[in-house]
């Protein structure tokens, strides 16, 4: 029976959106191009992603 040692064993976390916001900080004022003629002057905000987790497990042997 041949046991396999590890050389190096790493856990990585990620954590997005944790405090579930509803909007990204990012927005602009809409010049009536992207979204039709009658968008213009209007505060565009995109939605935020959902809370999301990630783990990822690495093992070099």
């Amino acid at each position: 029976m041949h046991m396999a040692y590890f050389r190096n064993v790493g856990v990585d976390v990620d954590l997005l959106n944790v405090l579930g916001n509803r909007y990204n900080s990012y927005e602009y004022i809409s010049s009536g191009g992207t979204y039709g003629p009658n968008t213009k002057g209007d505060l565009i905000g995109l939605p935020g992603a959902p809370r999301t987790f990630y783990v990822s497990l690495t093992a070099n042997f």
